[in-house]
């Protein structure tokens, strides 16, 4: 019979051919089958697949926690080792404990022994809570390849526990499930679930003897543990690690929520997802020797936790009511988890997590609030989790306070809680489709977009990127060790420090891109020879003194008085003192002379140089300090040696004399440079930030000295002698910063230094600032320090795309492609903004700011520094000063304690008290007040009649106490002063305006009720818990108090101490606006506002504690530091000639009210003011009637340590007055202001501007100091964190010119020639202008814009006059007088009247020609013939926070900030109104401050100001004094208040409510639409471009000379206005380079630098492909240069130093180049790749599928290769068209291309998926496949795919063939029998070589070889063109198997 046989040799199908043509060997299709790739000798065959096989089935399950137990899969096997048999039936059999001890397995184990009827359990040695209640899950898998042929039945579960008991029976026959009719049986896996009570501390789970397979997902957990699913995982990416031979998977939904089922107390039933949802990363090490791999997780991103609170077992609520103005007590019942230190803690929720109550319909009933978490903790009162919460509104939308509660109609209604977070994975999972060509019918993921496939890992860092969202860097070593599990958000331990805190991971963490700092490090200067006073210390050996700088002195100490000269002389300070020798010679440099000093304590040191001048001969000697010795407790004794004499000292002979030392100034530092500073983050990953914004300027100049003799301005040399870089700790700075850099920048080069690196465990680097910054560096001489690379300094932020598609590294740099940079400029909704802001500038006060430290003749700086020891009993001083009359040690207050100040005593007040003191009050207020009490006192306690430490007095004249000096004291008899302290006074020395400056902290507080001991523990009858143990015992005593109104004054006294009233002609300096100043009310008193202790709702407390000295102790509810009010004064105060010679004297003190009219409701008042107790419940009812004007109920209270006076006085140049300098914006000239929008990481916008963003500060302005203002309307960008200014000004520099004199040029005077410096001659021009600034011979400046003059004529030499007559003959002057000048021809008229003030002729030039006023000569600036504004916009500013929360509030407002009302608005139409209460407010309320200030924890889009109050919505300031009824004043208004900073700066905030000494503003300082709250915006701007004497001479040129260094650069075509620019770009907006790749700095491991967070624009780093070949989908890395697989083509791009040149036949000549990035060259064929989750690279050949032209391709050296065309080209046409995801792997075991394809038929409902593969020893696709992977490759030659987040091992030999992911799937082919095909053929017999045939069984046919089933090959169908067949089953004979067919009808 002829025979027709086909094989399968080629090992591939077809599908393209017609069936007549298929070559012999290939076939037409195929199922899960393997041919050239079958195993061993059977290669050539058609095999089914060996299955895969989970290896990581833990990964995705809690891990070790001590209430969540859980396990792997335990196999059952045969156990040999059990020494005890226990018999019984099938069923549960309890074990003895000593048989789990002799299995000595692992905890969980399950064991079966044939026809052995024992059970074996799995015992949880950890012990269980008895009487709780747990939840027991576990899945039961029966294992069939145990049994043999039969049926079993097996029982599992807990003994005892029906619920958690299963029984089945099962038939197994030839290893497989026979299937039962009855549907409840037969079942081979399970899950059980229940809930167990505890009654003893173990746990087991019972196998019967007949049960063989798996117990698996094993957990047990207490009832409160948060239960999650996590079966919906999806793995979105993995990437092999060859060096370490890991694989990191990428898991979508790693936990997920669970349906839940709940039945509330009316038996009603709900479903409600709970549950922890969370992304991960999870790292898999395969073991070599076995099928297994070891999991880690790398990180968890917990962004959304959903849970039932439950009520408590006493039948509370869970959460307390969350109105009324407290805060909620917290919600409760929520889940926890016991870790795995045996600490219980809340599960998944943490603080700062967003708070929702979604209802049965899942509608957020807390919409629009923002509630966050403050709290969340393990609460063992309540035994469950607990968290507390931001307040919630009573009001939203018309909502019913009921239905905001979590209450119990809530509970009863299936509303649960949500906790949400920022994600940082953020990790999608894409759409899910129901598979229609699959068994079953299943739901699977779609992953449209949603593949990881750029991920790179360098060493221990995984780099990755979606397209989506910012580009991923993690630290595998660092996140791992911080990271449990997956139900748990990875929590970090902070690195690089001895005190490491614990943060949680957020995605500031792994972002690739590294924040910079927002702000410049702020600089203390300081330009005194010395700053701080340190200590003088006693050593161990007597008679030696030993000096320490502020480093861990020997005690006892005292500290040097803030003095550096004292008059010296020897002997005892008693006698004159020679440095000559009797021959008249100079005392030798080794002899060693005693002197000493007239000031105790004088600031000299060991190792110092003294500059000694002789009192009488004014000669000059140099000592050197050689020891310091203590002289009775004086230390003034020093023992010097004589370092030079001038040469003139000897020839006066031997004269002894008394000197005035000096300590020896240092050189100034950087004297002729201007520097700024600025400072860089390094990461705990070694990269570093960009550079910060830049400082303001680190110049000191002097007060005005402009002499046009010399042409030099000495007031324009820098005066710097050391300086304080502090704040580059900010309060936002991230916890994995490790180290710092202080960055010196030079103004006049393009370098940068690094300074000085502070590491994080430095003392530098912890040491306290302003607020919660921190750091500081003091720098005592010029350092540079390393120079930094000059890219860096054009690196303004980093250019890391904001999203990118594609993403490789090759030559140690990271590259992206296909990426999108910048934002659009949309706000919040979406909206469009147009950027509207108003900019103008304005003018502070008269007095600069004070620039440095340094001091002149005349000033007087004081500082109380405490020095008397506080213990002291026998001084018994209240804070160091005042002595109590009571008794020694006093323990009670009594009320016969009396007042140490005589009551006869008035002091009459100024008339502005009474009404001030009235306010707020009832009664009639008081008539007067009186008790003066001196804040700057003496010391005269202790043999020191010295002035007490801080003290600094400059006069030139005397350096003594006494009538002569600046300083006095007094004593007389009534004084008010105990015995020792008396006042220091103020003699006025010199005439003119002088500033004063007092500040202290002190409080007068009047005590009532009476003085209770503990006795027994009885108080009161009533028994006032708060008195009561464990507040006090019996050796405490307590007193109530009420703080009295009080402020401090400046006097003018007589020089005993008497008080001649009030100083009246006071200027307020602290208002910063002069224009709102009306000095004819409160301005114009020398008093700070009213001011008293802050009132709280319970009692304030004075405690005595046994013997220890008074207000040492209080109850811990209130600090009493804090509540001691502030009191603050700053004047300017004119002094004339006539007083200053009649002796005027000067006296700070504190005032406070004494007496007023009291009535009932006062008392009434008090006593509901303080008797309550810390509960607020009312404990008295009645108290002892307060008399308020008992002077024995009086004490005050006054902190020396904030206490100081300053006094700066006028200066004088040539008898006239001068002032200091202070920095300004230059005048005469315009400005344009710009904003640019930073995200978090730095990344700026273009400037915005608008059309009133110009403006101009005319010449009139020159003798004020000007700042910018700038006030923002439009909203914020919605993505923006951040804005910063930046300001463009003219171009060309402006010179001074002093004038030396004036002449006329003819007899009629009509035009002058003026005299300036030679010097000056090249800084004028013919046709340039003068602009005059400051007349001539005054110190007054020219206002008027007239007073411009054009330059007709310059000479070097004396210049000609011309007669009436035309004649020319040399000015009048002569040759020496002539000698170093030039010449400038003007105009007459110019100069009358404005350049001096005189009428005539006469009086004009001889006042223009006169001598003596060449040192005060006019002053005038060079304006260029040409002015241009074009240039680029200049960084002015730090970067300000768009939200204040508690890490960004201290960038905006800082504690010592000064706050003043800036404007009113109504707050319904938001339109702004009168002015008027906000101009008296600032006047009466001159000295409010900022104390701290807390941000906010959450940001409702509602209206906040319509919220009530709360302080987590806003931020709150706690301030230095009582606002009173501050709010009640504005009404239904709303004030704009302003926070001036020290240097005159200011930001604004708008108020919402006050409290007390308590301020709420709204936490936005820029208008944005993420809330309806109506935000204004006003910043006045800290950048100056000049220096200024309120003369009108400004200047910005090292001593105005020319060429010399200038604030900041100018060039021919700009002026630098600071050191980073941009401009504006009207089309700037989100731009998406898709044909773009872009690179960063260099990855160096040698170094220790990584370089890869740094994409520095100004360095190329870009290169454009062209864009006709569409996006960039990827980039591989081969041979070291880069593939781009763009949407329509592959290219080559050249990389690592190489080109190419293109020969004249178009061909490639490879180049040296030292670009990173070369020439691009495509491949042949017009292939792209639009789906690069389809690439993978296997050595050289990169497979990938082109979607748009239905071909899989194959990229090798040979180029591209279309294989879709082996015989599958037809199908995949067919089916790539509607493919939405194409998944590519590669199998390095089998040298198989699988890829999966998604082929979408509906979107969202349904489509067909297959896997198919092709075979390089084929060339062709041998089989489709039933795995549909969601990812995979091969490491180690084995090949791992991914389903539901969990990797799968194929090939094993421990897997079933043809189950994938657990489901087991048949095998197929469909063979073509076609030869002779032209020929008639019929077919009667079917036979195969091979493995065994499928038995059906039957038993009725009377054959005996299909009495069992058996499984095995079998034809489907067999069909020819004419008739179909069947075959029923096959039979074998002589090893092969046949059968007829029989066809069909």
């Amino acid at each position: 019979m002829p025979e027709l046989s086909n094989n399968f040799l080629r090992g591939r199908m077809n599908k393209d051919l017609d069936d007549r043509i298929v070559p012999r060997g290939e076939y037409r299709d195929a199922l899960n089958i393997e041919v050239s790739t079958s195993e061993s000798s059977d290669v050539g065959t058609v095999q089914n697949l060996k299955g895969n096989k989970n290896i990581v089935s833990n990964v995705l399950k809690p891990i070790d926690n001590f209430n969540v137990y859980n396990t792997t899969s335990h196999s059952t096997g045969i156990i040999t080792n059990i020494n005890t048999v226990i018999s019984g039936n099938v069923g549960l059999t309890n074990l003895t404990s000593s048989v789990f001890d002799q299995i000595k397995v692992e905890e969980f184990q399950s064991g079966f022994l044939a026809n052995t009827p024992i059970s074996f359990l799995s015992f949880k040695t950890t012990p269980l809570q008895v009487d709780n209640y747990y939840n027991v899950s576990f899945d039961i898998n029966v294992d069939l390849t145990k049994y043999e042929d039969g049926e079993y039945t097996y029982t599992v579960g807990v003994p005892n526990e029906p619920n958690l008991q299963f029984s089945d029976t099962i038939t197994v026959e030839n290893k497989n499930l026979v299937a039962n009719s009855d549907t409840s049986v037969g079942v081979i896996s399970k899950t059980v679930s229940g809930v167990v009570y505890a009654q003893d501390t173990s746990l087991s789970i019972s196998f019967s003897s007949s049960f063989a397979g798996t117990a698996d997902n094993i957990s047990v957990s207490e009832q409160s543990v948060l239960v999650s699913d996590t079966g919906n995982a999806i793995t979105i990416g993995s990437k092999k690690d060859t060096a370490t031979d890991t694989i990191y998977n990428f898991i979508h939904k790693a936990s997920d929520l669970k349906t839940q089922n709940f039945t509330n107390s009316q038996g009603v039933s709900f479903n409600r997802d709970l549950g922890i949802v969370s992304d991960a990363i999870v790292s898999h090490k395969p073991k070599e020797s076995t099928d297994t791999a070891i999991s880690d997780i790398v990180l968890t991103d917990v962004y959304k936790v959903r849970v039932a609170p439950v009520r408590l077992p006493n039948g509370k609520l869970p959460m307390a009511s969350v109105l009324g103005d407290n805060q909620p007590a917290g919600i409760t019942g929520l889940p926890f988890i016991t870790n795995e230190y045996g600490d219980k803690e809340i599960q998944g929720v943490r603080v700062g997590m967003k708070v929702s109550c979604i209802n049965k319909d899942n509608i957020d009933l807390w919409a629009g609030q923002d509630i966050r978490v403050t709290n969340a903790y393990f609460d063992n009162t309540t035994g469950f989790g607990r968290v507390f919460i931001t307040k919630v509104s009573p009001l939203i939308a018309g909502q019913s306070v009921s239905g905001l509660l979590y209450n119990n109609a809530a509970i009863e209604e299936n509303t649960v809680l949500e906790f949400t977070s920022d994600r940082l994975l953020n990790f999608s999972a894409g759409s899910n489709e129901s598979e229609l060509n699959t068994d079953g019918n299943k739901f699977s993921n779609t992953p449209v977009n949603t593949s990881i496939t750029a991920i790179n890992i360098l060493e221990d860092f995984i780099y990755f990127t979606d397209g989506r969202n910012e580009p991923k860097k993690i630290n595998t070593k660092v996140f791992k060790e911080s990271t449990r599990n997956v139900f748990t958000h990875t929590y970090i331990t902070e690195l690089n420090t001895s005190n490491p805190k614990k943060y949680y991971a957020e995605q500031k963490h792994i972002t690739v891109i590294k924040a910079k700092p927002t702000s410049p490090p702020t600089l203390i200067l300081n330009g005194k020879s010395r700053l701080s006073t340190g200590y003088i210390t006693i050593s161990p050996v007597p008679g030696q003194i030993v000096v320490f700088d502020g480093s861990s002195p020997v005690t006892p100490e005292v500290h040097y008085v803030n003095q550096t000269v004292s008059l010296v002389n020897g002997s005892e300070n008693t006698e004159p003192l020679s440095f000559l020798k009797q021959d008249d010679t100079v005392i030798g440099s080794n002899t060693e002379v005693t002197i000493y000093s007239t000031v105790s304590r004088v600031n000299w040191k060991e190792g110092d140089n003294i500059e000694l001048t002789g009192v009488s001969n004014s000669r000059k000697v140099t000592v050197r300090i050689k020891k310091a010795l203590p002289n009775n407790a004086q230390f003034n004794e020093f023992k010097v040696n004589v370092v030079s004499a001038e040469d003139a000292y000897e020839l006066q002979g031997y004269n002894p004399e008394s000197w005035v030392g000096s300590l020896e100034a240092p050189k100034p530092l950087y004297e002729k440079n201007f520097i700024s500073f600025a400072m860089r983050y390094k990461y705990d990953n070694n990269e570093y930030s960009a550079i910060s914004p830049y400082s303001q300027v680190a110049f000191v100049p002097s007060a005005y000295s402009f002499n046009a003799d010399i042409g030099f301005n000495a007031s324009m040399e820098n005066s710097l002698r050391s300086l304080e870089v502090v704040d580059f700790v900010p309060s936002d700075i991230q916890e994995d910063v490790k180290s710092v850099d202080i960055i010196l920048k030079d103004h006049l080069t393009t370098n940068c230094y690094i300074v000085k690196t502070i590491e994080k465990d430095s003392t530098e680097w912890n040491t306290s600032t302003h607020g919660k910054h921190k750091g500081k560096v003091d720098i005592k001489s010029e350092l540079r320090g390393a120079t930094m690379p000059s890219l860096q300094l054009s690196r303004i932020f980093d250019a890391v795309p904001v999203k990118a598609k594609a993403q490789e590294v090759i030559a140690s740099r990271l590259m992206y492609g296909n990426y999108t940079e910048g934002y659009n400029m949309l706000d919040s909704n979406g909206s469009e903004i147009n950027f509207s802001m108003v900019s103008d500038f304005q003018n502070l006060s008269n007095v600069g700011e004070e620039i440095g430290t340094g001091l002149s003749s005349n000033d007087l700086s004081t500082n109380c520094t405490p020095f008397f020891d506080e213990d002291e009993s026998s001084r018994d001083y209240m804070h160091n000063y005042f002595k109590s009359n009571a008794e020694a040690s006093p323990s009670i207050l009594g009320a016969t304690y009396t007042t140490t100040h005589s009551s006869g005593q008035t002091i009459n007040c100024a008339e502005d008290i009474d009404e001030q003191f009235n306010a707020g009050y009832p009664g009639n207020g008081p008539s007067y007040a009186k008790v003066l009490i001196p804040i700057i006192p003496k010391d005269e306690s202790s043999n020191n009649s010295n002035l007490m430490p801080g003290l600094q007095d400059f006069a030139e004249t005397s350096n003594n106490s006494g009538n002569s000096g600046n300083y006095q004291d007094f004593s007389t008899s009534e004084s008010e002063f105990a015995s020792g302290i008396k006042p220091f006074l103020y003699k006025v020395a010199i005439a003119g305006e002088h500033t004063i400056e007092v500040s202290t902290k002190a409080d007068a507080r009047y005590f009532y009720g009476p003085s209770l001991g503990v006795t027994d523990g009885l108080f009161w009858p009533s028994q006032p818990t708060v008195f009561t143990a464990p507040y006090f015992t019996a050796a405490e005593s307590v007193q109530l108090f009420r703080s009295r109104p009080s402020r401090i004054e400046l006097h003018k006294v007589t020089s005993a101490g008497v008080s001649q009233g009030i100083i009246k002609n006071a200027l307020d300096l602290l208002s910063q606006d002069q224009s709102t100043i009306d000095s004819s009310k409160y301005g114009s008193y020398a008093a700070s506002s009213i001011n008293q202790t802050t009132s709280y709702t319970g009692p304030d407390f004075r405690i005595s504690k046994g013997s220890e000295p008074l207000e040492r102790h209080r109850l811990s509810i209130h600090d009493e530091t804090s509540a001691i009010p502030n009191h603050h004064l700053k004047r300017k105060i004119t002094f004339t000639q006539a007083e200053v010679n009649a002796g005027y004297y000067i006296g700070a003190f504190y005032v406070y009210q004494t007496s007023f009219s009291y009535n009932s409701l006062y008392t009434e008042q008090m006593a509901a003011q303080h008797f309550y107790d810390n509960n607020g419940i009312q404990v008295l009812n009645a108290i002892t009637n307060p008399n308020p004007n008992q002077d024995a109920h009086v004490r005050f209270l006054i902190d020396s340590t904030a206490t100081s006076m300053n006094i700066q006085a006028p200066l004088l140049t040539n008898g006239l007055e001068v002032y200091k300098p202070t920095k300004s914006v230059r005048s005469n000239r315009p400005y344009e202001v710009g904003v640019t929008y930073l995200d978090y990481y730095g990344r700026e916008s273009t400037v915005m501007i608008s059309e009133d963003s110009n403006f101009e500060i005319t010449k009139g302005f020159s003798d004020k100091r000007n700042i910018i203002t700038a006030s923002i309307k439009s909203k914020a960008p919605g993505w923006a964190t951040h804005y910063k200014y930046y300001i463009k000004e003219s171009s060309q520099i402006a010179y001074n010119l002093v004038l030396h004199k004036a002449y006329p040029n003819d007899d009629d005077a009509t035009y002058f020639w003026l005299a300036f410096n030679s010097n000056d001659y090249n800084k004028i021009n013919v046709d340039d202008y003068l602009i005059a600034k400051k007349m001539h011979g005054t110190n007054k400046a020219v206002s008027s814009d007239l007073a411009r003059y054009r330059v007709l004529d310059v000479k070097e030499g004396i210049p000609n006059s011309v007669s009436i007559d035309g004649a020319t003959t040399p000015l009048e002057i002569t040759a020496s007088e002539g000698s170093g000048k030039f010449f400038v021809k003007i105009e007459r008229l110019a100069i009358t009247p404005h350049l001096v003030d005189v009428g005539d002729n006469e009086d004009l030039i001889a006042h223009l020609a006169a001598s003596s006023n060449s040192s005060l000569g006019a002053v005038f600036e060079v304006e260029p013939r040409s002015t241009s504004s074009k240039g680029l916009f200049w960084e002015t500013s730090k970067a300000y926070p768009i939200k204040l929360d508690n890490d960004t509030v201290h960038q905006y407002i800082t504690p010592g900030d000064k706050i003043e009302i800036d404007s009113m608005y109504d707050s319904v139409t938001g339109e702004s109104i009168s002015s008027a209460f906000a101009n008296e407010w600032n006047l009466t309320n001159t000295d409010v401050r900022v104390q701290v200030v807390n941000g906010a924890f959450s940001f409702p889009t509602n209206n906040i100001l319509q919220a009530q109050e709360s302080v987590h919505n806003s931020c709150v300031i706690a301030t230095n004094n009582n606002l009173g009824n501050f709010q009640a004043s504005l009404g239904s208004n709303h004030a704009v208040l302003r926070f001036v900073k020290k240097d005159g700066s200011f930001v604004t905030a708008t108020m919402i409510w006050t409290h007390s000494n308590l301020i709420s503003i709204v936490p936005y300082t820029h208008p944005t639409s993420k809330t309806s709250t109506v935000v204004f915006n006003k910043i006045g701007l800290p950048w100056f471009n000049c220096f200024q004497w309120f003369n009108g001479v400004e200047s910005d040129v090292v001593g105005d000379v020319f060429n010399a260094n200038t604030l900041f650069p100018y060039t021919q075509e700009t002026k630098q206005s600071g050191f980073n620019a941009s401009d504006y770009y009207p089309d700037y907006g989100q731009d998406v380079k898709r044909s773009n790749i872009i690179y960063s700095q260099l990855f160096n491991d040698s170094s220790n630098v990584d370089r890869t967070n740094e994409f520095i624009l100004a360095d190329s780093i870009t290169k454009v492909l062209n864009s006709s070949h569409g996006q960039i989908n990827s980039l591989i890395s081969r041979n070291n240069d880069i593939l781009a697989f763009c949407e329509d083509k592959v290219l080559k791009i050249l990389s690592s130093g190489k080109d190419a040149l293109f020969n004249a036949d178009g061909s490639a000549l490879q180049i040296a180049s030292n670009r990173v990035l070369g020439q691009s060259l495509p491949f042949v064929g017009d292939f792209g790749c639009q789906h690069p989750e389809s690439i993978c690279v296997d050595e050289y050949r990169v497979y990938f599928v082109d979607k748009a032209r239905g071909a899989v391709l194959r990229l090798s050296r040979d180029g591209i290769t279309n294989i879709s065309e082996k015989g599958m080209n037809g199908w995949f046409n067919d089916h790539l068209e509607n493919a939405r995801s194409i998944v590519g792997s590669l199998d390095d075991k089998k040298s198989e291309y699988n890829v999966t394809i998604h082929d979408v038929v509906s979107p969202g409902s349904t489509k067909n998926v297959y896997t198919i593969s092709y075979d390089e020893s084929t060339k062709g696709w041998t089989s489709f496949k039933s795995f549909i992977q969601e990812s995979g490759l091969s490491l180690n030659n084995k090949y791992y795919t991914f389903k539901n987040g969990e990797m799968y091992l194929h090939h094993s030999d421990e897997s079933l063939r043809n189950n994938f992911y657990g489901i087991q799937y048949n095998s197929s082919v469909t063979s073509l029998v076609n030869m002779e095909s032209t020929t008639a053929k019929s077919f009667s017999v079917i036979n195969y070589e091979g493995s065994q045939a499928e038995i059906v069984k039957n038993t009725t046919d009377g054959r005996y070889d299909n009495i069992k089933a058996k499984s095995g090959w079998s034809v489907e169908v067999i069909k020819t063109d004419q008739q179909e067949g069947v075959v029923e089953e096959f039979i074998e004979k002589e090893g092969k198997w046949y059968n007829n067919i029989k066809g069909k009808k």
